[in-house]
């Protein structure tokens, strides 16, 4: 119970919530209904190891499945990174 006020403490003050909409939430979580967003940090490495693989044949959704995530998020961070960065090399993907 301890752990559980805890971590609705912690939802609450990250996502801007009400201690009420921070239990649902919580419990939501815990019975499988949500599945809490995890913000994954691109580094330039793995930029290039994502454009290797493509370059391999993998599709999407394969690198998707090694990096844990959706096709469509590997691809909109390469779209992404692509028109940010100023790095040639990833300029090329």
């Amino acid at each position: 119970m301890y752990l559980e006020n805890l971590v609705a403490l912690h939802i609450a003050i990250e996502k801007h919530y009400t201690p009420e909409m921070a239990f649902r939430y919580l419990d939501k979580v815990l019975e499988g209904e949500a599945n809490p967003r995890i913000h994954q940090v691109w580094t330039n490495k793995d930029l290039e190891d994502i454009k290797k693989f493509r370059a391999q044949g993998l599709s999407f959704s394969k690198i998707g499945e090694l990096y844990g995530t959706t096709a469509q998020a590997i691809f909109k961070v390469l779209d992404y990174k692509k028109k940010s960065c100023a790095n040639s090399s990833i300029k090329s993907i």
